[in-house]
């Protein structure tokens, strides 16, 4: 066992046992100024729409400093074990790799907007909310990764192929137990019939150039998406605002293509043209243009009013009307790219999995919560 995995499990043992313990002496006060305040209490009135109180304790929706400094600490926890994981797999962490993740992060992105709009009812409401639809969604990539382990000791190709039929037949058993806390129905039927329309195009790749954990993992992803965009077919198209989605991801796309164009034609810039770290840029620019966008309408196009959730960006769009907070998200991650990628280049050139993690990481956490924002104001939730 390495030195840093001795340290984490002895500062994780550390922690949970010093909260045990104030649990046992303090238990109402432990959950409800910390459990409930913090943690639990705004998933519950995320899922309601409201304010919710416990023994005089309220609860809002969003996040506070004390919750995402403790979700910070847990994420990096997950991030290094998960390149762990990836590392026992014999999974190189590469460009190849955070594509077959767009599927899951859009996915989460999606039921997050239909959990918006009521689509799910309590208590299943409550998986669809941060943090637990990143656990949800965390759950479905290592599942899909132990299982492509299996499905390369099989040699022909069409078994393979049948492998990406796991999702749905899960759906299928579970379908029977939550289809009443589901608003819109997704028939196990459709599912598969969804299922069988990706299979064509799956299986020549196995074919073509054998079985790959990462190509798996996409399809799949490609599956589990199409189960959240099946509702937004019969969506109200009154409600749609085809108008703020494209202003917002145009606008988005030309900052970011005329900077990757700019930068790559500077050689000292290159850097900042490869596609991780356009796709960093992407991210959060997208995240904080539509959070200026949808909450100033500068553009006076007409949206209903929305609110930040999280306490520092809120605090960043109330200064000089909002603009300085995507110009901000843009200079930092221009400053992760700057230290990872030009000043300490040379000490990090044999650790490419830990800075690949680390990149797809920034990106989840600004892809994630931009889509999500970008397709609740499309769809009018």
């Amino acid at each position: 066992m390495k030195r840093v995995d001795i340290t984490i499990l002895i500062s994780i043992s550390i922690s949970l046992s010093l909260f045990l313990i104030l649990y046992i002496l303090f238990p109402d006060v432990v959950y409800s100024q910390f459990i409930w305040k913090f943690f639990w209490g705004p998933v519950v009135a995320d899922a309601v729409g409201h304010e919710v109180s416990y023994k005089g304790v309220v609860a809002r929706e969003g996040y506070t400093l004390v919750s995402e400094v403790v979700y910070g600490m847990i994420a990096l926890v997950c991030i290094y074990y998960m390149y762990r994981f990836l590392k026992l797999l014999k999974l190189s962490i590469d460009w190849k790799f955070c594509l077959s993740l767009l599927p899951f992060i859009l996915f989460g992105s999606i039921t997050r907007v239909l959990e918006d709009a009521y689509f799910f009812k309590i208590p299943l409401s409550y998986w669809f909310i941060s943090p637990l639809i990143y656990i949800q969604i965390a759950l479905y990539v290592v599942f899909l990764l132990v299982l492509s382990k299996a499905a390369e000791k099989i040699k022909k190709a069409v078994p393979k192929a049948i492998f990406l039929l796991t999702l749905p037949t899960g759906y299928s058993i579970s379908w029977f137990f939550i289809k009443d806390f589901i608003l819109f129905d997704l028939h196990p039927l459709v599912a598969f019939v969804i299922s069988f329309a990706i299979l064509p195009a799956y299986l020549p790749r196995i074919r073509k150039v054998g079985f790959d954990a990462k190509e798996f993992l996409f399809f799949s992803g490609l599956i589990l998406l199409s189960f959240s965009i099946y509702p937004i077919t019969h969506w109200n198209p009154s409600k749609v605002r085809l108008d703020f989605f494209s202003l917002n991801l145009g606008l988005v796309s030309v900052i970011v293509l005329t900077l990757a164009l700019g930068c790559k034609l500077k050689e000292r810039l290159k850097v900042f043209s490869q596609p991780f770290n356009v796709s960093m840029v992407f991210a959060h620019l997208l995240d904080g243009t539509t959070s200026y966008l949808s909450i100033y309408d500068p553009f006076n196009l007409g949206l209903p009013l929305y609110g930040e959730k999280h306490p520092v960006p809120s605090y960043l769009m109330g200064i000089s009307g909002g603009v300085l907070y995507p110009v901000i998200k843009l200079v930092l991650i221009v400053l992760v790219i700057y230290i990872l990628d030009i000043l300490y280049a040379k000490e990090l050139e044999r650790r490419g999995d830990i800075v690949n993690i680390l990149k797809i990481a920034i990106i989840i956490l600004g892809l994630a919560p931009g889509t999500r924002d970008l397709m609740r104001v499309t769809l009018g939730t």
